[in-house]
């Protein structure tokens, strides 16, 4: 006759097969929120007044607490990204202030990108693009998870922005001066090339009418 109630041997089963992620895959998962850490550490290293401070792991990825995803392979991981005070309003700032900041990157901001490129190449293996959003397709989510499958060995950390027809709308004098209050001042580049492989949509944040959405491409 079959068990009437679930026992401590099937709930550990259970766990083992089909919820815990094997030690292997979980140590890869780190190895590659450490690189990430890595790189943007070495680039705000270079660029002292860079906006982004820092990188740490954030929910499952710190307490190792990460499950399978319900497919039944890989995971995902997340991360905490700090934004430098200044940029912001200080320390103590208000979210007025955080948002108040998020809404002029926004306005003149259309995609921003981070990930590993091959410098040789001039190609993504792993970008992470924000795309500045506004209006009424806005969503509240979690703030997203990286991808634990790319193969970023060897590359560098590197980003790449593009502005809005809003800023493009501005008179010379005016650019220029939007371009003197930021943080950094970037150059003149081409665009990395994100050729085969796979784009997978990701999570957005908004507050009142002004957000940014997020997208994921992992070379093939």
């Amino acid at each position: 006759m079959p068990a009437s109630h679930v026992t401590h041997e099937v709930l550990a089963d259970h766990a083992q097969n089909k919820v815990n992620i094997p030690a292997d895959q979980a140590a890869k998962r780190r190895g590659q929120v450490n690189y990430l850490r890595a790189g943007l550490e070495a680039h705000i290293a270079a660029h002292p007044g860079y906006a982004l401070v820092k990188l740490r792991a954030s929910g499952s990825t710190a307490k190792h607490t990460a499950i399978r995803r319900r497919g039944g392979e890989g995971s995902d991981a997340d991360v905490a990204v700090y934004v430098r005070a200044v940029s912001v309003g200080g320390v103590e700032a208000e979210e007025a202030g955080l948002l108040e900041w998020l809404r002029v990157q926004c306005r003149y901001l259309r995609t921003v990108d981070y990930g590993f490129r091959d410098g040789i190449s001039n190609a993504w293996k792993l970008r992470l693009r924000y795309t500045a959003t506004a209006g009424g397709q806005l969503l509240d989510s979690r703030p997203g998870s990286l991808p634990t499958t790319a193969a970023v060995a060897g590359c560098g950390f590197y980003s790449y922005l593009t502005y809005s027809a809003a800023f493009h709308d501005l008179s010379a004098v005016r650019r220029a001066a939007v371009l003197d209050r930021l943080p950094v001042h970037r150059v003149g580049a081409d665009e990395p090339d994100a050729g085969a492989g796979s784009f997978l949509a990701g999570h957005g944040y908004a507050r009142n009418g002004v957000g940014v959405t997020r997208d994921i491409y992992i070379a093939s």
